[in-house]
């Protein structure tokens, strides 16, 4: 088999044994290493030019990515990014003391006997995030993957290594319908509240509103992209005038005024509620 092809099956980076079972004889691999088709990042693990650091690691240490590592593979909402790749690897698997393997900013989970099936590994690597990263980080990245059907409201229930007390409150919190980090950051400040708030509600002429709150006040959330978008700057406005038509008050906010200023988005919120 030809080294780019096997690669690019085996997720961009893989060890020379894998090669050699996919088919990939000594000689070819020799070829393409010659001719930068493909390169070898560390010693016996073999990577596509485009390879990330995040697909070396988890050839060279034969695992699965997991925590923030996944949901960045995954393109799932990080809150704020630590810089380390987060690997599961087996539980009862050893380390040798001449391991030559990076171990700076490499995070290793043990999990079972052997590594995370594919059908499995999206709710594992989410259920481990509860170790290293706070509960908000926990349910942005719960509430996108159930959103695009990476995992099921069930994968939840069964969670085992989260603690008990966040996981009743992952529980409380998740929405399927969450359609972004600043959706489920927003719904949690206002739930808390103790509102009734609705995520992704159809108004007619207005289309799919971010939340909608105590069905009264609409709540919409610009991510940091809507700044340099004239065209959805446009299309925005003509929705809240539509929401304002059916009788909705409407209050926008922007990705800082939900990441640094929840306090006022409650405030706003409240006095809408009150008018």
């Amino acid at each position: 088999m030809d080294p780019v092809t096997a690669l690019n099956s085996l997720g961009r980076a893989a060890r020379l044994g894998e090669l050699k079972e996919a088919g990939v004889a000594s000689r070819a691999l020799g070829r393409a290493v010659a001719t930068q088709r493909i390169v070898r990042p560390l010693y016996g693990c073999y990577a596509l030019p485009n390879a990330t650091r995040a697909d070396i690691l988890r050839a060279a240490y034969r695992a699965e990515l997991c925590c923030t590592s996944l949901c960045e593979a995954l393109k799932l909402p990080v809150i704020e990014r630590d810089g380390a790749i987060h690997l599961v690897v087996p539980r009862d698997r050893g380390r040798r003391v001449d391991d030559r393997r990076p171990r700076k900013g490499v995070v290793l989970h043990r999990h079972g006997e052997e590594v995370v099936s594919d059908e499995a590994r999206v709710a594992v690597a989410l259920d481990m995030l509860g170790v290293c990263a706070d509960r908000m980080q926990q349910l942005v990245a719960i509430d996108a993957a159930l959103n695009q059907r990476l995992m099921t409201i069930g994968d939840l229930a069964a969670f085992e290594i989260t603690d008990e007390a966040r996981l009743q409150w992952l529980r409380d919190h998740a929405d399927p319908a969450a359609d972004s980090l600043l959706e489920t950051i927003t719904r949690v400040g206002l739930v808390d509240e103790g509102w009734r708030v609705r995520s992704q509600v159809p108004i007619a002429d207005a289309g799919r509103v971010d939340l909608l709150v105590e069905d009264k006040v609409v709540v919409q959330t610009d991510g940091r992209e809507h700044h340099d978008n004239p065209v959805a700057f446009v299309e925005d406005r003509r929705r809240d005038r539509a929401c304002v038509a059916a009788g909705y008050r409407v209050l926008r906010f922007t990705y800082d005024d939900v990441m640094s200023a929840m306090p006022r988005v409650i405030r706003d919120v409240r006095a809408a509620l009150a008018y």
